[in-house]
């Protein structure tokens, strides 16, 4: 995390000195557990770049190496997914953002660990989806989104788009 703030403030030798200490330190535990992580930074680090390519592709491999299926409980899988999906918006890469925020959205209990990259992701294909011509899907996730988001205290710029998005798409159609 200190090494993704002092990319993000420009700080380019204390963030490869910060990187370097996590390295270090994941160089300590086993390879299968350490490889993901790795890959996350780097690819986190790379966005904070602005280097959407190199930012896709490790985290495509930290996507392989760290599934959302079955009951574990772990947020890097998700965590993963999400900067992926950012990533491949920054870089213009929409189908596949959509995919990314899909497998965060469908992640089960992964996902419970990661409330907030889990709701954003549910604004960000509702936005996807509206662009694409899709409101009805769209309508659902600004909806998913607003019954978790809309009486808290965060990302209420995004809250208020989404609820202006909502009244232009209309009121869900009779069943």
């Amino acid at each position: 995390m200190k090494a993704l703030c002092l990319t993000h403030l420009g700080r380019k030798a204390e963030a490869e000195k910060s990187a370097a200490e996590v390295d270090a330190f994941l160089a300590t535990i086993p390879r299968a557990l350490a490889q993901p992580e790795r890959l996350h930074l780097e690819g986190e680090i790379a966005l904070a770049r602005g280097d959407h390519a190199a930012a896709r592709a490790a985290l495509q491999k930290a996507a392989q190496l760290a599934p959302t299926e079955g009951i574990k409980m772990d947020s890097g899988p998700i965590e993963i997914r999400y900067a992926l999906a950012r990533a491949a918006l920054e870089g213009g890469k929409i189908e596949e953002a959509r995919k990314a925020l899909g497998e965060v959205i469908e992640a089960g209990p992964a996902r419970v660990m990661t409330p907030l990259p889990y709701v954003r992701s549910l604004a960000l294909l509702a936005s996807l989806e509206e662009k694409a011509g899709k409101t009805a899907n769209a309508r659902k996730l600004y909806e998913r989104y607003l019954g978790y988001w809309k009486d808290g205290q965060i990302d209420r710029a995004e809250v208020a788009r989404a609820g202006q998005r909502m009244a232009t798409l209309g009121p869900r159609p009779a069943a």
